[in-house]
């Protein structure tokens, strides 16, 4: 199969073989990252050589890398954590400082030069954010004092790997070379960051406002944004990778970016199954094998000083048992940046293929295990709870939504629901696609969030789940209904039909109450009368 003089085959059984594991990886829970990774070695030349890596899959492969950072820059939202941006910082410094250490002694130990021993200690210094992100959300753990911690340390440490990623793609050799170029990579990366985000602030809203009415043109504006980043960066000297980080983080802040996230996602998801399918593509049986016993010797090792570190630096920041102990053990896995950074550093010539291999074992088998722990680790706890001590869960708890009210689609009627219920002292949240309502609203006690209620992620960052009410104008019968099924019966549903049919069925599912749209049109217009003549009343 040729299109245009590219054979198509190796693409197609790499396909394939994404869903193939994607949807094993996802039975036996773990990891799409993992399930991805095993399927390039089982399709490589390390089991059956039934596809090897092309040029098309590669550069696929290495857009998927530039769409993540891309994503990650997009996330990079100091609001979410500046409550506890200080603990952060006295956990993450330290955290990156032992680990970081604990990889290169490993490394040191197991007769790895010099080199290789510090890229493996940078390496393996992260959590994976993938994994993290993953299954807080699932066990909605992300709006936790736990969660946000790790939510925290993971967002820093994205930041110094991009640092890092900067400074080895340098390829500098000789000490005063790598620290002569380092510098003026750093600076550059400094500059560009600041002008992009600069840019951001004055150009993002102009260009995305206008296209945030539909997501196909909003989704297009982003990834043409995400280009641009790219070849600014790659004529400032630095790496496209870096560029696409810097072109998320400048429009970081705005509030169209929410959508943003949520549109690009799957694209990223199916480019970044492409990078990891490829990277297992191009190792060898003899990378994996060579060091395969060390590997799993610095698997476990890191582990527990993941935990023990992140546990012990957790509780010095007043934190109580429970928490530091959902923290530490989020935690205990190697990031996908290990292979990542293994790959630049390869291409770069500060190590072999064989150390990447070490690489990829440690970070498959950490993941898994991990995930593991992450899903039993409330029994874990309870086993564990006398040993480490009496547990006060105060400091267990949301620190952003709880008990609010969220009102979907912003219509005059709704618009002075959602002001009698501030007025009243409630926290309520407005979410809408119209990026004029959400301007307007920006000086409003009203907190306001752009995006489709339709993606699980809106719903899941404002938390709908735990409120205390959730009232849509939306006339959509499908996401009535999927809304209704989904929150708990805790939550009061107000929501609009289009006919009476339709309101028999949303109250059938649960809803508490459905109202047709001409009734809130007749509601509004009865509101605007007894305002209109309470206001002629005082005049007189």
């Amino acid at each position: 199969m040729v299109l245009a003089g590219i054979d198509l085959v190796p693409l197609t059984v790499i396909l394939l073989a994404a869903a193939l594991s994607g949807i094993i990886a996802a039975r036996v829970r773990q990891p799409l990252l993992v399930g991805y990774i095993l399927a390039g070695l089982i399709l490589g030349p390390t089991v059956l050589g039934l596809s090897p890596s092309t040029t098309l899959t590669s550069t696929l492969g290495d857009l998927g890398l530039a769409f993540l950072l891309f994503l990650i820059g997009l996330e990079m939202d100091i609001r979410s954590i500046k409550p506890l941006l200080n603990n952060i910082v006295g956990i993450s410094v330290p955290l990156m400082g032992i680990l970081a250490s604990t990889g290169a002694i490993i490394g040191l130990l197991f007769g790895f030069t010099l080199s290789a021993s510090i890229i493996v200690g940078i390496a393996v210094m992260y959590g994976s954010t993938a994994v993290v992100v993953k299954m807080l959300t699932d066990q909605h753990k992300d709006t936790t004092t736990a969660g946000r911690l790790d939510m925290g340390v993971l967002l820093f440490e994205d930041i110094v790997v991009i640092l890092i990623m900067a400074v080895l793609t340098t390829g500098a050799v000789g000490l005063t070379s790598f620290i002569y170029e380092s510098i003026i990579v750093l600076t550059s990366l400094g500059v560009i960051t600041v002008c992009a985000i600069l840019i951001g602030r004055k150009i993002g809203p102009l260009l995305l406002r206008p296209m945030a009415r539909r997501s196909e043109a909003l989704l297009i504006t982003g990834i043409s944004w995400c280009f641009a980043g790219m070849w600014l960066a790659e004529t400032a000297g630095l790496s496209v990778e870096i560029g696409a980080f810097i072109a998320g983080v400048s429009l970081a802040q705005i509030p169209f970016t929410t959508e943003l996230r949520e549109d690009i996602r799957p694209l990223s998801t199916l480019f970044m199954a492409l990078f990891f399918i490829n990277f297992g593509l191009e190792l060898s049986p003899s990378d994996l094998t060579g060091l395969l016993p060390q590997a799993v010797i610095a698997a476990a090792v890191l582990m527990v000083v993941k935990f023990v570190s992140i546990y012990l630096l957790i509780r010095h920041q007043s934190f109580d048992t429970k928490t530091s102990f959902t923290g530490a053990i989020l935690m205990t896995q190697t990031s996908e940046f290990a292979l990542i950074l293994g790959s630049v550093a390869v291409s770069n010539g500060y190590i072999d293929t064989e150390i990447v291999g070490f690489l990829s074992i440690v970070t498959m088998l950490t993941m898994t295990v991990s995930s593991y722990l992450i899903m039993y680790h409330e029994s874990i706890y309870k086993l564990l709870n006398d040993r480490l001590g009496s547990s006060n869960d105060e400091n267990d708890r949301s620190t952003s939504y709880s008990s609010h009210s969220v009102v979907i689609g912003l219509t005059p009627s709704a618009k002075q629901v959602a002001e009698r219920l501030s007025e009243r002292g409630e926290d309520v949240v407005i979410v809408d696609t119209d990026p004029d309502v959400i301007e307007q609203l920006q000086d409003t006690e009203l907190e306001a969030v752009f995006g489709n209620i339709r993606h699980k992620e809106i719903r899941e960052e404002i938390e709908m789940a735990s409120a205390d009410m959730v009232f849509s104008t939306i006339e959509d019968f499908d996401l009535s209904e999927t809304l209704v099924r989904e929150l708990p019966g805790t939550v009061t549903t107000i929501l609009t039909a289009q006919t009476e049919r339709e309101r028999d069925r949303l109250y059938a599912d649960g809803a508490d109450l459905v109202i047709l749209d001409h009734e809130i049109a007749g509601y509004a217009l009865s509101v605007n009368i007894r305002e209109l003549l309470e206001k002629g009343d005082t005049d007189e």
